[in-house]
């Protein structure tokens, strides 16, 4: 969990600072932004800072008891299994790569390489087209990069489908939206960031806008592959452990539903009363003979 903390908070930062460095170069270092800075002050406070250390904080990987008998699971970190040279690299590329796509595709498909002047009190002039089309592209680029970020680290969780994480990543992206809409369609967010006003309706109702932010996260899917393929290609101590306790707990469900109780969890195994020995008794004739003892039926 250390190592996977140390890594994501470099990936998403790169995530973001990727799209200013492109759009220097695509506007001529001439000091404009590329993300509205209401919106991007806020990434690394509540966007992604809150679900990290949610979900690295109340994850789980094995039992203590299972922990403490397996000492090959120390080995990863002796071995440096979880942070090195490879994992490290393999981070940075995906951050550049994702980075890249989540600005170019809005930016060179629906967006303008002109943000506009903002030369009025609200800051973008209303029949300037090329700055409408720049902010609404920049706004969509801006919710693919907390939706990766996201789905990133969702993906290199131990338990995805825990209530925490699911729950951790539902509540940051509905404020996301929330503050997205304060700050784009009402009067205070008019004054905040007049250059995104009534970009947000736009972007969530017109359907060129929904497509182009799928196709990003369609590239998920490679990440997600390259995932899979290497747990089950080079599964760790960890892993191969995480397997056998699901196998076994798989098991015991199993046998549970077909009617059986396994022997470990019968009530009455350990309860179950022995019956005493035959007694030997002496006949008349002084000989000792063994008389066997009634047992009562035991469940």
């Amino acid at each position: 969990r250390v190592a996977t903390f140390l890594c994501y908070y470099i990936y998403k930062s790169i995530v973001l600072a990727i799209a200013d460095a492109i759009w220097a170069h695509q506007y001529g270092f001439r000091g404009s932004i590329a993300y509205p800075e209401w919106l991007s002050s806020a990434y690394s406070t509540f966007y992604t800072s809150l679900p990290v250390l949610v979900v690295l904080a109340m994850d789980t990987d094995v039992p203590d008891k299972v922990a403490v008998s397996s000492p090959k699971l120390y080995l990863e970190g002796i071995n440096r299994t979880r942070f090195n040279m490879k994992i490290f690299s393999a981070w940075l590329l995906s951050a550049v790569w994702h980075g890249s796509l989540v600005w170019l595709l809005p930016n060179l498909i629906e967006g303008s390489d002109v943000p506009g002047n903002a030369a009025n009190d609200y800051g973008r002039d209303p029949y300037d087209q090329n700055a409408i089309d720049f902010w609404r592209a920049s706004c969509c680029s801006f919710t693919l990069v907390v939706l990766v970020v996201s789905i990133q680290l969702w993906m290199v969780a131990l338990n995805p489908l825990a209530r925490h994480v699911v729950a951790v990543f539902v509540f940051t992206f509905l404020l996301y939206i929330a503050m997205l809409f304060t700050l784009g369609e009402t009067s205070m967010g008019r004054n905040m960031q007049p250059q995104i006003y009534g970009v947000p309706s736009v972007i969530f109702s017109q359907g060129k806008y929904v497509l182009v932010s799928l196709l990003p996260l369609c590239a998920l899917l490679l990440d997600y592959a390259i995932f899979a393929g290497y747990r089950l290609a080079m599964p760790t101590p960890l892993d191969l452990t995480r397997r056998s306790l699901a196998k076994s707990r798989s098991n015991v469900h199993s046998s549970t539903e077909d009617g059986g109780v396994p022997a470990q969890q019968q009530p009455w195994a350990a309860r179950r009363p022995v019956p005493p020995p035959p007694q030997p008794t002496v006949t008349g004739g002084g000989s000792v003979q063994s008389e066997a003892v009634a047992q009562e039926d035991f469940p």
